[in-house]
Formats: C-alpha cells, structure tokens, sequence
C-alpha cells in the first residue's frame, strides 16, 4: 500500500488503499459569528465534522438554536475546520455546497454555502442573493435550524 498522499498518477490503487482513505470523520466546534453584534448561542447546540482527503475537504455543520440564543445583528458565518483554510479565490457568491435553514413555524428555505467575501476561514449560507442573517430569511427564534454540507480546496 502507498502511504496516504502519496500517489502518483498511474497508480493502480488497491482495496486497502481505497478503505484507508477517510475511514472516519473528524468532529469540531464551528464558531458562529456576524459581521455585526455577535450572537450568542446559549443553550442551543452547533457542531461540526469533516473529512479530508489531500486538499478536499468535506464538512457538515449543525445548528439547532435554544431559549437563551441571542443572534445579534449583521450577516451571518461559521467557520470552518481550524488549520484548513480554504483555497484563496473562493468568494462572494461562490457555491461550496448546499443548506437548510428551517423555522418551525414558516417552513424550510434551501440555499447555498459559499465563502463570504473573500474569506478562507468561514462560510456562509445564501437564500437566494440574501446571506443568512438575525432577520433573513425568517426572523431566527427559539429551535430553528442550520444545516450546511459543503466541499472546498484546502490552501
């Protein structure tokens, strides 16, 4: 077997090369932030996991707001796997991936993760041309969700 990383073009990979690949994912904290009042998360629960495969890096984030969340002002992100920035050149508008945001009481709005302006640490979630925020694209409350799954390059 060759060593994790290490392969060539040409190489025939074998079973064991394949199931050594990734076998687990990584678990980690995101930080939710604004580019206002930063909110705060309270009793609510985030959390997140990836897996990196040389310079592809696959993540999930979850968020699950409580009764003590407060969510600030401004424009929302989370970032990513800590000792991973992304490739430079991933921006505005850029899709990595795909979200939900749901409120219980005015449904779900799908949308995209992509890396706000010109960041390599953090993503964010847009519904359409608006980024997820304290009032877009519903006013957040108590037991709403976040989920994103997004790929990107690592640097």
């Amino acid at each position: 077997m060759t060593a994790l990383g290490a392969f060539s073009s040409g190489d025939v990979l074998t079973a064991a090369d394949l199931n050594a690949i990734a076998t687990t994912s990584t678990t980690y904290t995101p930080t939710w932030a604004s580019t206002g009042t930063q909110p705060t998360l309270g009793n609510g629960t985030l959390s997140g996991r990836y897996i990196k495969i040389n310079k592809l890096v696959w993540v999930q984030i979850f968020m699950l707001t409580g009764s003590t969340t407060t969510y600030g002002t401004g424009l929302y992100s989370w970032s990513i796997p800590s000792g991973i920035p992304a490739r430079s050149g991933l921006f505005n508008f850029m899709s990595q991936g795909v979200g939900r945001l749901y409120d219980p009481v005015t449904g779900p709005y799908f949308g995209h993760a992509g890396f706000y302006a010109g960041s390599t640490t953090a993503i964010t979630l847009y519904v359409g041309n608006t980024v997820a925020q304290p009032t877009a694209p519903f006013t957040f409350t108590t037991n709403d969700e976040v989920i994103m799954t997004f790929t990107y390059e690592a640097a």
